[in-house]
């Protein structure tokens, strides 16, 4: 299935530079957008290098407040990048190595999805089946839970897709 997006996805991103720069920002003015302008406006560039459940799309709507749409819009394409790359086979270090050199935080473990207490918030349906979201992409560090975003997914090893479910405030440890 990916074979068939691929030519699509070349042209719906712009990818990142060899040296592992971040993706160029797209030619809309993004910092003039609303957070959920802003998150849609990346899912349209993304294409199907990503999967967003509908869980994510809940979650930035309770986001709104968030300081820097232009930050959201840049970390969702970069996390694509990733992505794609990760699916190809071309990604060559390991996703926290990447995304430092971009300048995020990345946590590939968290050990609240293995406390009954906070588990619940990591959990969200994919494919019919209950998937634990992990990995989480550390966009910004910020005393105000408003103001502190992550982006947290699923690594679908089969399709060799990143499957995001949260995309807003950090979720409860």
């Amino acid at each position: 299935m990916r074979e068939q997006y691929a030519l699509v996805s070349q042209y719906s991103t712009k990818p990142a530079a060899e040296d592992g720069q971040s993706a160029a920002p797209s030619d809309a003015d993004v910092s003039a957008l609303t957070v959920a302008e802003a998150y849609e406006h990346a899912k349209a560039e993304i294409g199907d290098d990503l999967i967003f459940l509908p869980s994510a799309d809940v979650s930035i709507k309770k986001f709104s407040e968030y300081k820097d749409p232009g930050k959201l819009h840049k970390a969702l394409l970069d996390v694509a990048n990733a992505g794609r790359r990760w699916g190809d086979g071309t990604l060559g270090k390991p996703f926290g190595e990447f995304f430092t050199d971009l300048g995020y935080g990345y946590s590939a473990k968290n050990p609240a999805v293995r406390d009954r207490r906070h588990k619940r918030h990591y959990e969200v349906k994919y494919k019919d089946n209950l998937v634990v979201m992990e990995p989480h992409l550390k966009v910004d560090e910020s005393t105000g839970p408003d103001q502190c975003l992550r982006i947290y997914w699923y690594l679908d090893e089969i399709d060799k897709v990143i499957v995001i479910g949260h995309v807003g405030r950090h979720l409860p440890d």
